[in-house]
């Protein structure tokens, strides 16, 4: 970056020479130096390998510092719509029928008759339950991204939604006295799961931060600089989800595992 920066004193230096000075040796002499400074810049450009690793380590985390306004609001939402589907719930026991759908409320309810709540992460093999959960939450996660080109309303309703659904989902449980199992193996996948939506949502705010508040940009121009920055927020959250996918599918099923062990892998995946 210094060296950029000296490149462009140079040059700026060199025309000025050129105009001012054309027959003074200065002009050789910053010409040279130029030439020199761009050979090093060339020589030592990024590689491929150390352009991926920077951009995890550095670039990565600056845009989600300064997406920090946006996740905090995204997070604010989901956990919000989170209360409000628990309270739902309080006011109408019918209502994770409406949200989740009576198939799958009768399905768990019979599950937990039969003594095992978490059956439903059991039915299917491990590769086909991979592929199908990993399409699905990466299709959750661009929704959530993209509708935010609605000047960012489609964004706050998709979370918005998401929030009430875990909510409803995790109250269902509580209603039915099985709440400590369901915790332990819903937030085993779930923390970084829903930690892909919160982050989606961000991202989504953010492109529609550039509609809504082009500040001193032309709305065109805000919008380009605010889709760069939500899609590389996008690129961060695709491989977390794949992640959380393969400990739903490899993982969750298996609910004996000790609640110590299960516990402090949710733990450890809240503190990542």
């Amino acid at each position: 970056d210094k060296l950029s920066n000296l490149f462009v004193q140079v040059t700026d230096d060199l025309s000025y020479s050129r105009t001012f000075y054309p027959n003074r040796s200065v002009r050789v002499y910053l010409n040279n130096i130029a030439q020199k400074v761009f050979q090093k810049i060339y020589r030592n450009r990024t590689s491929k390998r150390r352009r991926f690793v920077e951009f995890w380590k550095d670039e990565l985390p600056a845009i989600i510092w300064e997406s920090r306004k946006e996740l905090t609001l995204a997070f604010i939402l989901f956990w919000g719509a989170l209360f409000i589907g628990v309270f739902s719930c309080i006011q109408n026991p019918d209502f994770p029928r409406t949200i989740l759908g009576d198939r799958y409320v009768d399905m768990t309810i019979a599950n937990i008759k039969s003594g095992d709540p978490m059956a439903v992460y059991k039915s299917a093999h491990q590769g086909s339950m991979f592929l199908q959960i990993t399409f699905n939450n990466l299709l959750v996660d661009l929704i959530t991204f993209i509708s935010g080109i609605f000047f960012s309303i489609g964004t706050i309703g998709s979370v918005v939604y998401n929030g009430i659904m875990v909510g409803a989902f995790q109250y269902f449980f509580y209603e039915h006295d099985v709440f400590a199992e369901s915790f332990l193996a819903i937030w085993l996948h779930g923390t970084i799961e829903i930690s892909t939506i919160i982050l989606s949502a961000a991202a989504g705010l953010t492109l529609g931060k550039g509609l809504v508040f082009p500040g001193t940009y032309s709305r065109l121009q805000a919008f380009r600089i605010s889709a760069r920055r939500g899609l590389k927020i996008m690129i961060g959250v695709a491989p977390l989800t794949v992640f959380a996918a393969i400990i739903e599918s490899f993982a969750t099923r298996y609910t004996d595992v000790p609640d110590f062990v299960r516990g402090l892998l949710i733990l450890i995946s809240l503190t990542f």
